[in-house]
């Protein structure tokens, strides 16, 4: 389990604008901004979310748009 949350951690540390991920309540989106504690994430057109970097759970899989 250690392993995993240290893998998911270094992850998070080098998460960039552009990268397209999955929050841990399910939504996918894209990188649009950072903060200390937060990303910006943009998951449509007009719609940005500002979530916690623990929110992430991983990167999107390949075939998701």
């Amino acid at each position: 389990m250690k392993k995993k949350q240290k893998k998911l951690q270094e992850l998070i540390n080098t998460l960039k604008n552009g990268d397209r991920v999955i929050t841990n309540g399910g939504l996918y989106g894209t990188i649009a901004g950072t903060g200390d504690n937060h990303f910006i994430l943009k998951v449509d057109d007009h719609v940005k979310l500002t979530i916690s970097k623990n929110a992430i759970t991983g990167l999107q899989p390949p075939d998701k748009v």
